[in-house]
């Protein structure tokens, strides 16, 4: 199986059109669509993401901002998170079955 990784849905779905020929299927895993097609006998899989699914924040002790001082604002080091968690699952679900990823 390949699994072609988008920047956003759309771009996801013309691409799996143009790759399939217009012959590919739409599912949902949650709220994420997908789509799958078969092409040269391989199976196929395109995703969108939804703009970043990585946010960045301050940590929790430094969110009261009114409350800490501006310079320890400036040098803290941020926290990353994961806000779309359907994508998480999704891309983490198909990277297990799938050796080959296009970005």
């Amino acid at each position: 199986m390949k699994l072609v990784i988008c920047e956003k849905r759309t771009a996801a779905n013309r691409i799996a059109w143009i790759l399939s020929g217009g012959k590919f299927k739409t599912y949902k895993f949650g709220k994420t669509p997908y789509y799958s097609f078969e092409r040269d006998g391989e199976n196929w899989v395109v995703v969108g993401l939804k703009g970043h699914i990585i946010s960045l924040d301050f940590p929790k002790e430094l969110n009261r901002w009114n409350s800490v001082p501006l310079e320890e604002l400036i040098w803290a080091e941020p926290v990353k998170f994961v806000s779309e968690k359907s994508i998480e699952k999704l891309l983490e679900k198909f990277a297990k079955e799938n050796p080959e990823i296009i970005i």
